[in-house]
């Protein structure tokens, strides 16, 4: 890693911002702020932890822990995340999961 790099992964840490390995709509981000605001609180690390922090934190929980099917669908801690798939998955809709 170079010297530029190392300090701004350390800034990057400091400011306790994420990184994730995926990217997330607006339309998600939106969509999960309108629909899932009380599940956010109720499972956010700390008071501190942002909406995007979070849903960051959930899809990647989501996927390592139940997998995506074929169209990109994963069912975790009663949501829905709707990906589209590729080599970076982008989450394109979130929403409370209906049985």
């Amino acid at each position: 890693m170079s010297y530029s790099k190392d300090i701004a992964a350390a800034e990057l840490k400091r400011r306790g911002t994420v990184t994730p390995d995926l990217d997330i709509s607006g339309h998600a981000i939106d969509s999960a702020s309108l629909r899932l605001r009380k599940k956010w609180h109720e499972t956010a690390l700390d008071e501190n932890e942002g909406l995007h922090a979070w849903l960051a934190r959930m899809c990647k929980e989501a996927i390592d822990k139940n997998g995506m099917t074929e169209d990109g669908v994963v069912f975790h801690n009663g949501m829905k995340f709707c990906f589209e798939k590729g080599e970076w998955p982008v989450l394109k809709t979130i929403m409370s999961r209906k049985d």
